[in-house]
């Protein structure tokens, strides 16, 4: 089967290490599927990475990855406004290098990775090319439809219109469901973690690799500094453990629009030197940060089923996150614990019973699919949605 997949969450040669679990998704899928990617650029992105020394694409703005022929067309909007029609300056941006590709490959499928605006131009180009179309809700995206209503009416339209939308929880399917999207035409595929890459390994080993040892506890954040990710409770948190655990490092991987924020807040609350932000590291790199943990962190206030969860389960870290979203489906296992969303001293409360109760996650304890079971899912999913076009 040829699948076209349309996201914006990819890597490119200016963020390599964009949106992995998209990445490590479509490989896998692309081991029994022909598969191909339109991933578009921001233009305020492009912008900033040439201002920051980065080269420009190649003429055709197509590259490889994992052998996978990638384009990258320039997504033209205006920042901040007009929201309610970025699907359509997004359908605008990536129409014609969709359908160049489809004169030259036709696709059997097109795949929308994110409700909106990249599930609004999948849907409509489908009908353009007469295929049908399968939109994959990630979380944010309808997580919080209700703080954007601007976008709100245009993505449950998207949903409604898909033959097929899917899910990366039980819970992300519900609330489809909750808002008129007709539950025969909704699926649930869990997403996988490369077992080759995460698991067990001493945690002194991994400590002594990233000169560590010294911290006690450590705790690690791993993912975007944005608002739904909840850093600041986390820093809030930390703040009254400080006094608890003298000793305390929390290293904060990742980047995004919070950092300066982020970083003034730790300097306020004078648990500056508690605090380490390490910004965005190869994905390759985590799973010694995982191991090296006492306790991974995500005080989300929203969430689909994150995969910084699977991937410290599987290499034997246990957690503290936020009951919320589809975490408590993945949560029934002795290797964490659960906070209320958006409260500091809740997540204090959590990080200090579990680092009292330091008992590691068993193997067993919980049974995470590999990406080729998680694309083969999806592969079989998608396949299925033709058969029934």
């Amino acid at each position: 089967m040829r699948i076209l997949a349309i996201t914006n969450l990819y890597p490119t040669p200016y963020q390599p290490q964009r949106a992995t679990h998209n990445r490590q998704h479509f490989r896998a899928l692309a081991k029994d599927h022909e598969v191909k990617v339109v991933a578009p650029i921001s233009w305020v992105d492009e912008l900033r990475a040439r201002r920051g020394g980065k080269g420009k694409l190649p003429g055709d703005r197509c590259c490889d990855v994992d052998g996978i022929q990638v384009v990258h067309p320039r997504y033209y909007y205006p920042p901040g406004i007009l929201r309610s029609r970025y699907g359509r300056f997004f359908l605008r941006s990536i129409r014609s290098y969709v359908l160049d590709m489809a004169r030259l490959w036709p696709p059997d499928i097109l795949l929308g990775s994110w409700a909106y605006p990249d599930g609004y131009a999948t849907v409509r180009l489908a009908r353009e090319l007469n295929i049908p179309a399968a939109v994959q809700v990630l979380g944010s995206d309808v997580n919080l439809l209700d703080q954007y209503p601007a976008r709100r009416d245009e993505t449950l339209k998207t949903l409604r219109s898909a033959d097929v939308v899917i899910t990366v929880s039980q819970d992300l399917a519900n609330i489809v469901i909750d808002r008129g999207i007709d539950p025969q035409r909704v699926t649930v595929v869990y997403r996988g973690i490369d077992k080759s890459v995460f698991f067990p390994a001493p945690q002194r080993d991994a400590q002594t690799a990233l000169n560590v040892g010294a911290a006690s506890p450590l705790l690690l954040f791993v993912g975007n500094l944005a608002h739904v990710k909840a850093v600041d409770i986390l820093v809030a948190a930390c703040a009254k453990l400080a006094d608890r655990f003298p000793r305390m490092q929390c290293h904060i991987i990742g980047d995004g629009p919070m950092r300066k924020q982020l970083s003034a807040q730790a300097v306020r609350l004078s648990v500056d030197q508690h605090i380490q932000f390490h910004g965005v590291i190869e994905h390759r790199q985590l799973p010694t940060w995982y191991r090296a943990a006492d306790l991974v962190v995500l005080p989300s206030r929203a969430e689909g089923i994150p995969n910084v969860l699977l991937e410290s389960i599987a290499c034997g870290r246990p957690y503290v996150a936020s009951d919320t979203g589809g975490i408590p489906e993945i949560s029934n296992h002795t290797g964490c614990v659960l906070a209320v969303p958006g409260d500091s001293q809740a997540l204090a409360d959590a990080i200090t019973k579990k680092l009292q109760n330091s008992k590691a996650p068993a193997p067993s304890d919980l049974v995470v699919d590999s990406w080729e079971q998680s694309g083969q899912a999806l592969g079989q999913v998608l396949a299925n949605c033709r058969r029934a076009a």
